[in-house]
């Protein structure tokens, strides 16, 4: 969006952007970054998006041990972000997090001196037990 200089604006072009005083500003609005924070993940690239533009969703991430949980507006990962919000400022988004639970299984019988050994070898089990009848 550009205008001449001594020509009528709109009081604003998007979440109360102001452009009045801005007498002299010709040309286009510049576009934007939105830069993904993957926060230990693998890496995304950042986009370049027209003032009032969306972003879009891109490839979710990997991080081993972790599931990817959403996009934040936020480094404190309170505020989700919404791929349908008009940008007006460069941005930066930050990935979300999910442990995956570790899964430990449980030996059968027949695992169980396996199981035992290192017990052993530490020096449990090597006290004397009295059993009383």
């Amino acid at each position: 969006m550009f205008r001449e200089a001594g020509t009528a604006v709109p009081a604003t072009l998007g979440k109360g952007f102001l452009i009045d005083n801005f007498s002299s500003f010709t040309g286009p609005v510049p576009p934007l970054t939105v830069t993904f924070n993957s926060n230990g993940g693998s890496a995304v690239a950042s986009q370049t998006v027209p003032y009032g533009g969306t972003a879009t969703l891109p490839t979710a991430p990997a991080k081993p041990g972790s599931t990817f949980a959403g996009w934040y507006s936020d480094a404190g990962l309170t505020n989700p972000f919404s791929f349908s919000t008009a940008l007006i400022v460069d941005t930066t988004l930050y990935a979300k997090w999910a442990l995956i639970p570790a899964i430990v299984p449980i030996p059968t019988l027949s695992e169980w001196p396996l199981a035992l050994l290192p017990l052993l070898l530490l020096g449990f089990g090597t006290q004397r037990v009295r059993f009383r009848r």
